[in-house]
């Protein structure tokens, strides 16, 4: 057989990259594919990548034939850390096996020698720095490149906090004080130096294996000397800037590291950034001039010191932030060994695997060979015992599994309803604790693979995320005291029943903030003492006017005050086939005016036992118009009831709206008018109604329904209808739809 070509082979191994010893393991595979084919280098570098001693993008480098771009002066390039295009940021290896992190910079106007110097300053001041624990990293090395030159930084072994709030959602108060008092020790520690950092954020704090915080890229900008262009920064680098560096290009100082890390720890405590994300420019914008909404808004178990430092930390104005980072380290004290097994214990109960994990390499060849021995011995041991077992003279009225009905249909298999998993008594997952939400994978999908239950979570993504129960059950997420909130960009929540305890008080089920909402095969309990909305929906960014698109499937309301409640203006709103029964209204809308009306669709919907279908808010000066078409869909109100509700949250008059409602085979039952007589919220005066509302197309009659309202799901299939229609009545939820819902 053909050996690699002697080019390839002095390559690889003039990079280090590759030993006698791996050549000799790799030509295994390549005997084993090629057989008596020729064989080529890509079987070569494809056995190499296989038994791990390449990564996939040293293969893809090699296979192209840019080798050279391997290696970095002494280090070699394993693979790319980050996808920003600048800097462009590796983990590297030296030919010991010591692992570091790169970032490549374009040419800079200081010379090379310029570059060493500032970072061997660097060292020496680090060296000389007293304290049992350092809690920053900084550049250790500087290689020179064409047009470009590298830093080289200490490798941390652990998670960075954007992974941490991705996979755990907002930290715990106790875990937040503790990252908080490293997090100051560490600007402490720089500044004593003389140095600064301009670039504090979730991404650049990591917490290594022993529960020490890492601030890494420290001085960075210092040594590098590039300019600060705004309309090139990543979102990251934007949310801890300073307002009075924004459009000034002001330096670094103590008190704008104060802001940085205020911001870093207002994010981590919330479980979500303090400003929406949207473009850099446009929240520079923002950040400049508005102040930043306060803390104990969204989370209220915070310590109040650590909550009032955080909130003073963001001021607007410099004046209003603690006048040094001793002052605000007295405020909560200095980091301790506590606080390191506070941050250890947190990582092991943390499921999210570490992002910078090395490439597995292949087991030497004698272990390998040890546990293929012992795999054999097991597996012949269990098969000696399994043929004994079956073998043994026992009688067949004593083997249990010679025990089979006479008929499959002796024993019926036991059916749950999905009252008796809503139930607060009769479901048996009352029984159990409620177990913390799975941590999504790598593609942001959360599966839960029991019925549960499953306690509440926030949950806040940079990607897409998906909540999925898996098929053939229905995972129950049970509230008591904190809703489920979600934040992502586009959610998804597939086959979940959320339901609230007895004794909650909770206003909403679902807290979501995205741009584009799923719902399909869900279920959605409310407490019937204490009515909550089921699903309160805001735009991730309300500056993205193509954002707001929500679409809702083969789900299911009860008890509920609103299905949907919406902060913003939606583009669309689509249901198919999902019945609300025994609440206030399908949808409220808080929203002002948008640029188009509000399409909401109805296909296949059963609403029964409402007040009304919407419910318009009026908070500002315009209210939102709305076009509705209804297809076979069924409006079974309660008395007395309407199609729309308006309410003035306001003393100021509101501009007038329309809303339209168009109706195709849809019923609606006697007695409901379109509007509902307009309420002042503050006063409970009546007002004009600035509403001009049109239903055409709709058959007005008397509804019957197969059972109670309180009944089964099935007992809201359509049975008969008095009053004038078009054709066969296939209006509402499909009967097959509403019997699988209850079988789950």
């Amino acid at each position: 057989m053909d050996g690699p070509s002697l080019e390839l082979k002095h390559r690889l191994e003039e990079l280090g990259l590759v030993t006698s010893r791996d050549w000799q393991r790799a030509r295994v595979s390549v005997q084993r594919f090629s057989r008596d084919l020729p064989v080529f280098d890509s079987m070569w570098i494809d056995a190499l990548l296989t038994q791990g001693t390449l990564t996939s993008y040293q293969a893809e480098l090699v296979a192209s034939g840019k080798c050279e771009q391997l290696r970095l002066g002494e280090w070699i390039v394993m693979e790319p850390l980050a996808k920003r295009e600048s800097p462009k940021t590796f983990l590297v290896r030296s030919l010991d096996n010591k692992r570091a992190v790169a970032k490549r910079f374009s040419a800079s106007t200081q010379s090379f020698e310029e570059l060493q110097d500032k970072i061997r300053h660097l060292r020496i001041a680090r060296d000389r720095s007293t304290g049992s624990e350092q809690y920053w990293v900084g550049p250790d090395d500087v290689v020179s490149g064409e047009n470009e030159f590298t830093l080289i930084s200490e490798f941390v072994d652990g998670p960075s906090c954007a992974e941490l709030l991705t996979r755990h959602g907002r930290v715990p108060a106790y875990v937040l004080t503790a990252i908080a008092r490293q997090l100051f020790c560490a600007i402490r520690q720089i500044n004593e130096l003389g140095l600064h950092h301009a670039q504090i954020h979730l991404d650049n704090l990591r917490l290594n294996t022993n529960g020490q915080l890492r601030l890494v890229d420290t001085s960075v900008e210092e040594i590098v000397q590039q300019r600060l262009h705004e309309h090139r920064l990543a979102l990251k680098d934007c949310e801890g800037l300073a307002p009075e560096r924004i459009g000034s290009h002001a330096p670094v100082t103590e008190s704008s590291q104060l802001y940085a890390a205020g911001m870093t720890l207002w994010h981590l405590a919330a479980g979500r950034p303090p400003f929406p994300h949207g473009d850099p420019v446009e929240l520079l914008a923002v950040q400049s001039r508005q102040a930043v909404p306060q803390l104990s808004d969204y989370v209220s178990e915070l310590p109040e010191n650590l909550s009032t430092l955080i909130q003073s930390c963001v001021a607007l104005e410099p004046i209003n932030r603690p006048a040094s980072i001793e002052d605000a380290t007295a405020v909560i004290g200095h980091p301790n060994r506590k606080d390191e097994r506070v941050l250890k214990q947190f990582l092991n109960q943390t499921t999210a695997p570490t992002i910078f994990a090395a490439p597995p390499r292949e087991t030497s060849g004698k272990n390998r060979q040890r546990l293929i021995n012992a795999s054999v011995a097991c597996t012949t041991i269990l098969f000696l015992v399994g043929t004994l077992y079956l073998l043994a003279d026992r009688g067949p009225g004593a083997e249990p599994l010679l025990n089979v009905p006479s008929s499959p249909l002796a024993v019926a298999p036991e059916v749950k309803t999905v009252e008796a998993i809503l139930s607060n008594t009769s479901s048996p997952t009352n029984s159990r604790e409620p177990r913390p939400l799975p941590a999504p994978d790598e593609k942001g999908v959360i599966l839960l693979e029991t019925e549960g239950p499953y306690q509440a979570a926030t949950i806040d993504t940079a990607g897409e995320l998906t909540v999925r129960g898996t098929d053939g059950i229905s995972p129950v997420i049970a509230l008591t005291k904190a809703s489920l909130r979600l934040r992502a960009p586009a959610v998804r929540l597939e086959n979940v029943t959320i339901r609230t305890t007895g004794q909650t008080t909770l206003s909403t089920l679902l807290l979501v903030e995205c741009q584009q909402l799923t719902v399909d095969r869900c279920h959605f309990d409310g407490n019937i003492s204490r009515r909550q909305n089921a699903i309160a929906w805001k735009k991730l960014n309300p500056l993205d006017r193509s954002g707001g698109r929500l679409e809702i499937s083969r789900s299911f309301w009860n008890h509920c005050r609103a299905a949907l409640s919406l902060s913003d203006a939606p583009r669309s709103i689509v249901w198919s086939q999902s019945l609300i029964r025994s609440g206030d209204a399908a949808m409220v809308f808080h929203s002002s005016a948008s640029a188009t009306p509000i399409q909401i669709g109805f296909q296949q919907v059963a609403c029964r036992d409402l007040s009304r279908v919407l419910d318009i808010v009026g908070r500002k000066t315009s209210i939102p118009n709305i076009q509705c078409s209804a297809d076979r869909s069924v409006f079974a109100m309660r008395s007395p009831s309407s199609l729309v509700g308006f309410y003035n949250a306001t003393n100021s008059p509101i501009e007038t709206a329309s809303c339209l409602f168009t109706g195709k085979q849809a019923l609606l039952s006697v007695g409901t008018r379109e509007l509902m007589g307009l309420k002042n919220l503050s006063d409970g005066s009546t007002q004009a109604v600035p509403l001009q509302t049109s239903v055409r197309g709709f058959s007005i009659g008397e509804i019957e329904f197969a059972g109670e309202v309180e009944g089964s799901l099935a007992d809201s299939q359509l049975t008969r209808f008095h009053g004038p229609h078009r054709g066969e009545l296939r209006a509402g939820v499909p009967e097959l739809l509403l019997r699988e819902a209850d079988g789950k």
